[in-house]
């Protein structure tokens, strides 16, 4: 007869400091039965970075955090992992995800992050991820998401905080539907270049926002003007914005900016002189600004 040495609420107290999925599997649970029946029934916060087709057995149910590096599978087996709230599938070379796949990543209903970069993910991909309707945060950037593929997002994940869809294909018009998610607190837009002014007046309508990427986005004198009106930033990129003095003059009034990020973009002296208003900065990164030595004194 197998002798308790430790009562089950102990046990869990031991091994809920670990959330490594392969070293409670293969030497915790290993310890004995008893360890065994009080990992697969209690910890349900597992963490694995899966590099191989080989994820198998009944502590796919405790995995919540999943970062998949090699795909085909694998997608087959994650409708069993039922407390699984965080997957990642990041960059690979060579490596896509297909429609099948993304119908399984699909089904994850309790599902609050998802993060896919650079996978071809295009408008039909996001209507099979609708009913994700608990995100709070998703990066999909470096795909192929056009207007309608954001209409979806919009419309589907209104509990969104943090959305990162940098590099895609979004214009003016995916803007306006982006502004639609009244809770977003940080959004990354960089690399979407068919977004001009309307698009930065749109989205100067999501009051929560405190960190905002707009970088490789040209703003005229249309939408300079809005860019003061997101009043609760404290970190801006707008990196290679081709912005002039009507722009910089916009962020000076950013009273709660701390992080600046506004390198490749000619800085007049009349701007640099709205650059230095901006007291409250505690990070400032603007090189290849073409700054001058009568400039950088306006620093100090």
């Amino acid at each position: 007869m197998e002798r308790e040495v430790f009562q089950d609420d102990i046990i869990y107290e031991i091994v809920s400091f670990y959330g490594d999925f392969k070293f409670l599997v293969m030497n915790c649970a290993l310890v004995s039965k008893q360890w065994y029946n009080v990992i697969l029934s209690t910890c349900h916060n597992m963490t694995v970075k899966c590099h191989s087709n080989d994820v198998n057995g009944q502590f796919l149910q405790n995995i919540a955090n999943l970062e998949i590096k090699v795909l085909s599978n694998i997608y087959k087996k994650l409708i069993l992992m039922k407390s699984l709230t965080s997957l990642c599938i990041p960059y690979v070379v060579g490596v896509k995800i297909d429609s099948e796949s993304v119908t399984y990543i699909g089904q994850l209903k309790q599902l609050t992050s998802l993060e896919i970069q650079g996978m071809d993910i295009d408008d039909e991909h996001v209507e099979s991820m609708a009913e994700l309707k608990q995100l709070t945060s998703l990066y999909i950037s470096g795909n192929y998401i056009g207007s309608e593929g954001v209409k979806i997002i919009s419309e589907s994940f209104n509990k969104l905080t943090k959305l990162n869809i940098s590099a895609n294909y979004i214009d003016n018009v995916g803007a306006k539907y982006i502004s639609q998610l009244k809770q977003l607190t940080s959004l990354e837009i960089a690399c979407n270049d068919s977004i001009g002014d309307a698009g930065i007046i749109y989205l100067s309508g999501l009051e929560h926002l405190t960190n905002l990427d707009i970088s490789r986005i040209k703003i005229g004198s249309g939408g300079a003007q809005y860019i003061g009106k997101f009043e609760q930033l404290t970190c801006l990129n707008i990196n290679t914005c081709s912005i002039d003095d009507e722009v910089l003059q916009s962020i000076s009034q950013l009273k709660k900016l701390i992080v600046l990020h506004i390198s490749e973009n000619e800085i007049s002296i009349e701007g640099a002189k709205y650059i230095s208003k901006l007291n409250q900065l505690t990070s400032l990164y603007i090189s290849e600004s073409g700054i001058r030595f009568e400039q950088a004194r306006i620093y100090q």
